[in-house]
């Protein structure tokens, strides 16, 4: 949950600092959180899963308008909700955040293996970790087998007497001295292994994981440096554009598995949830999942995807509101099940508009700061409709309003005007 307590929620409830941005948008567009959150609440009785999807470009509002719907959804017994802010951007830490209030025994057991796993190896054997992981996945015949041609070209052939593919791009990536290409400074591995190794987010730019891509496999100064006969055919496949995008493309498709059991699971996020499912629908329960950024599913995006689709008499239902910005792509059967899809506009405020909303902001802050949680709640319960301000205790207020400015009421020091115009 986003509100620790009744206490965090009755504060921000109070509050009363709205992004100018979004007064404006619920003005000139078709964004309207009361309505959004009546059809998210009307969901929660229903027997199917529903998806409520909040679109618009970068910067728009997106996450501000997902908060304010997790404040207006109902507290309810019978509701599990779950929700994901930005600020977790390591997949650790996104794991966790997940299956930390699960029911279910396929959801302790992944608890007790992302905490075991929380190590202290380095960046470079988290890499090691990461390609051995998907080298297996790679050579699996179940993948093998739906393959098409080319792709099998690539990844080797599967003998009579085995279930696994050999000579192809899963042994070559393990190859040492390829693994140490792929494991450079500043290449793809590198920040897979940052993200499922921290425990604290390296920043919104790891939002979007980290995927291969042909600069990978464009090294032939690496491959004529692989003398080993096994891998003649893939070394020279890979001289190839059209294959070097082939071999992207099959890595990047078994990242997100590679990722999960280098953080420790060794169960999908379709099995854990789909167990907390059926251990919540035996409580008459339901699961609500809130995401400010889709992209923090930490590359688990298929497996959500089958937990949504999947309708079960036996597993309770899965309302999912999520936050994505234009131009990520959901699936079409996950579309189908959209029971509203809203788009927040980048719209231009000037910047007179966003230094009164900075002004705004920062003093409620201060002043809530001054008051204290204790009083300002205790101002609340009596019916206040916002807390008081700090300032008319203070015998130098009007010395100080007149030398630093005030925003109804309430001081802008240790700051001013000129403070605000410079942000």
């Amino acid at each position: 949950m986003l509100f620790r307590s009744e206490d965090d929620r009755d504060l921000v409830r109070a509050f009363g600092v709205q992004s100018p941005l979004l007064e404006t948008a619920q003005n000139d567009s078709p964004i309207d959180l009361e309505e959004i959150a009546r059809r998210i609440e009307s969901s929660l009785d229903e027997p199917r899963n529903s998806v409520f999807a909040i679109r618009g470009p970068s910067g728009s509002g997106k996450t501000y308008v997902v908060r304010r719907l997790q404040l207006l959804l109902p507290e309810r017994d019978d509701l599990l909700v779950i929700y994901v802010p930005r600020r977790d951007v390591s997949l650790r830490r996104i794991l966790a955040r997940i299956v930390d209030s699960l029911p279910g025994a396929a959801a302790k057991k992944t608890r007790e293996e992302l905490e075991q796993n929380y190590s202290q190896d380095t960046l470079l054997q988290r890499c090691e970790q990461i390609v051995l992981y998907l080298g297996q996945a790679l050579e699996r015949q179940e993948f093998y087998d739906s393959q098409n041609e080319l792709q099998k070209q690539l990844l080797g052939k599967i003998a009579s007497d085995e279930s696994v593919a050999r000579g192809g791009l899963g042994g070559l990536i393990r190859n040492p001295k390829f693994c140490a290409h792929l494991s450079r400074e500043g290449g793809p591995l590198r920040k897979l292994a940052e993200f499922t190794k921290s425990d604290v987010g390296a920043g919104e730019e790891n939002l979007n994981v980290a995927q291969f891509s042909v600069l990978d496999f464009d090294c032939s100064d690496v491959l004529e440096k692989i003398d080993d006969k096994e891998f003649v055919l893939v070394r020279t496949l890979l001289a190839a554009d059209k294959f070097q995008k082939i071999a992207a493309d099959l890595l990047n498709s078994r990242l997100p598995e590679a990722l999960r059991r280098a953080s420790g699971m060794t169960q999908s996020f379709s099995e854990i949830l789909g167990d907390a499912r059926r251990e919540l629908a035996q409580s008459d329960r339901k699961l609500v999942l809130f995401f400010e950024d889709l992209a923090l599913a930490g590359g688990q995006h298929n497996d959500l995807y089958n937990v949504i689709r999947v309708e079960s008499a036996d597993m309770a239902p899965v309302k999912v509101v999520f936050a994505a910005t234009d131009g990520f792509e959901i699936p079409e059967q996950i579309e189908n099940l959209y029971q509203g899809e809203f788009s927040v506009p980048l719209l231009s405020a000037d910047r007179d508009v966003d230094v009164k909303f900075a002004r705004k902001l920062y003093t409620k802050l201060m002043n809530l700061g001054r008051i204290g949680k204790d009083a300002a709640l205790a101002q609340l319960r009596q019916g206040a409709e916002e807390v008081s301000s700090k300032c008319d205790e203070c015998p130098f207020r009007k010395e100080c309003h007149e030398e630093f400015q005030e925003v109804d009421g309430v001081g802008l020091y240790p700051l001013n005007d000129h403070s605000f115009s410079l942000l």
